[in-house]
């Protein structure tokens, strides 16, 4: 089991959604949250995705059972959509 976060992105109507993925976890789920980013941002979109890869945006996990037995891993987001920029500054980002 690897913890070790991945960015996936998808473009959908409301905008560019970068998720989590734990591909080598080894758990049922494996796509955690996402974040919806402004595509006119790439920047943005770039640096959420180094954050992310860098495990600094998604912390404290830990693989958990939902109440039908499927694993997935949680954890705490520490950016979020509306204050992305100024997250990503605080961490470095």
């Amino acid at each position: 089991m690897d913890l070790k976060p991945t960015a996936m992105i998808e473009s959908t109507e409301n905008g560019t959604v970068v998720s989590i993925v734990f591909l080598d976890a080894g758990v049922d789920r494996t796509v955690s949250i996402g974040v919806i980013v402004d595509p006119k941002k790439p920047n943005l979109i770039i640096r959420l995705t180094k954050a992310i890869e860098a495990g600094v945006a998604f912390t404290d996990t830990q693989i958990k059972k939902n109440i039908y037995g499927k694993t997935y891993v949680a954890g705490n987001l520490q950016v979020i959509g509306r204050r992305l920029n100024a997250d990503l500054k605080r961490l470095g980002y």
